[in-house]
C-alpha cells in the first residue's frame, strides 16, 4: 500500500531540511576557499571555530584557537599548481 499522505510530506520535508543543509555547508565551504584564496582573515575568521587547530607537518605548525589561526592560515603559502595529465 502507497505511504500515507501525511508520510509523504513527512519524508519530503525531512529531503528537503537535507537539501537545505547539503546547500548550507557548501555556502560555507565556498566561502571559506574565497577567504583563503583572497588571503583575508576578516572573512576567514566568522568561519572558524573558537577551538580550531591548524597543522601543517611540512612547515611544522601547530596553532590553536581562531585569534591565532586566522592570521596565520591567511599567511600561509600559496597551493603549488600541478598538473596531472595522461595523453
Amino acid at each position: 500500500m502507497a505511504p500515507l499522505i501525511e508520510e509523504r510530506i513527512e519524508i519530503l520535508e525531512r529531503r528537503l531540511l537535507q537539501q537545505e543543509s547539503i546547500n548550507e555547508i557548501r555556502g560555507v565551504l565556498g566561502s571559506y576557499c574565497k577567504a583563503i584564496d583572497a588571503r583575508n582573515p576578516d572573512a576567514l575568521s566568522p568561519l572558524l571555530c573558537e577551538e580550531i587547530s591548524l597543522v601543517v607537518t611540512p612547515w611544522e605548525i601547530d596553532i590553536k584557537g581562531r585569534a591565532a589561526v586566522t592570521p596565520a592560515a591567511t599567511q600561509l603559502p600559496p597551493p603549488v599548481a600541478t598538473s596531472n595529465s595522461s595523453t
